[in-house]
């Protein structure tokens, strides 16, 4: 039997290890299934905070004294795909809190990026969002992203990488790789680096 998070979850007291950083969960738990990733047993299925709690838990960071607020979760993306309140949305109603702070986005599966692209490069374009994007790609080989069962192509990728440059051309890339992944050739991991040269 799994045990839910209190009620409140997002408001109970907590202890900052920077007093100006507040990192702010706002969703547990993951509706895909990567070969290589044990979240979805050890977390379940995707539960989205409800979008009122994550304002009002951020506005009393600022309140604080917080000036960075660091949105952090499974899969950011993914947020509220549950409860049909989107990441582009949360977004505009954390920008719309009074105060002096930025917020930065944590990391987001491409193939949960790709519907909700639009919307979230217009949200990112709030001077109160950090121009940074996580989006990590594990490898650039799609017989490699097959065995991992991710769900997007690199195409997808170029697609979200693109789109945001467009936008915003002092973007910070992150990515993540795993190097090594059950069967990769050589061929494999030179179509990996040759993506990282890329960009």
């Amino acid at each position: 039997m799994r045990i839910s998070e209190p009620l409140g979850f997002l408001n109970v007291p907590r202890e900052r290890s920077n007093p100006n950083i507040h990192i702010c969960q706002i969703s547990q738990g993951c509706n895909f299934a990567c070969s290589y990733c044990i979240v979805k047993h050890a977390r379940g299925k995707l539960r989205s905070f409800p979008p009122e709690e994550i304002v009002e838990d951020i506005r009393s960071a600022v309140a604080d004294g917080c000036r960075e607020i660091w949105l952090t979760s499974q899969d950011d993306s993914q947020y509220g795909m549950d409860t049909g309140v989107k990441l582009p949305e949360l977004l505009h109603m954390i920008s719309e809190i009074s105060g002096d702070f930025k917020v930065r986005v944590g990391m987001m599966n491409p193939f949960s990026v790709l519907p909700i692209l639009d919307d979230l490069v217009d949200a990112f374009d709030s001077d109160k969002i950090f121009k940074l994007l996580h989006l990590p790609i594990q490898s650039a080989s799609h017989p490699v992203l097959k065995k991992m069962n991710r769900l997007h192509k690199m195409d997808d990728v170029d697609e979200i990488i693109t789109k945001f440059r467009t936008r915003f051309e002092d973007l910070s890339l992150f990515t993540d790789i795993i190097v090594g992944f059950c069967d990769e050739t050589d061929e494999d991991f030179e179509e990996t680096v040759e993506w990282v040269k890329k960009y």
